[in-house]
């Protein structure tokens, strides 16, 4: 159930048309809640903080190393200066709005996802959560 991908080929394969993938989400969530699957689900804790607070989470800082020594340190030279890259192209921020994540913290709140963020240990700083 936790090496599943979510690449819905079990959907689409399926002469009945039922999808895993659908009810492995369902099982997961049921497992976190239990607190059974809280480890496979940790490690993205930071990234889903950084979802809160900015409405975008970027790579999980797990999968740096990793993805760095795949594609050399220009890569992460290029990571460490994104924002600065991007304002150099006239492209502003990569990040959302204020607004769009004042809204994004609003449903996250009112879902209880920052809850099981701050259940797992996730530090999640709780701001304004509507305009």
């Amino acid at each position: 159930m936790w090496l599943c991908f979510y690449c819905y080929t079990c959907q689409s394969r399926c002469p009945r048309g039922n999808s895993v993938a659908v009810i492995n989400q369902v099982i997961r969530g049921m497992q976190v809640e239990a607190g059974r699957g809280v480890r496979h689900v940790e490690m993205f804790a930071d990234w889903a903080v950084q979802f809160y607070e900015k409405g975008m989470g970027g790579t999980p800082p797990e999968f740096l190393p990793h993805l760095a020594e795949a594609f050399g340190p220009r890569w992460r030279e290029f990571i460490d200066r994104r924002e600065e890259i991007r304002a150099q192209l006239g492209l502003g921020s990569m990040y959302p709005s204020e607004h769009a994540a004042r809204e994004m913290r609003a449903l996250m709140d009112a879902t209880g996802f920052s809850d099981r963020l701050e259940a797992m240990g996730a530090a999640v700083h709780r701001g304004p959560a509507s305009p």
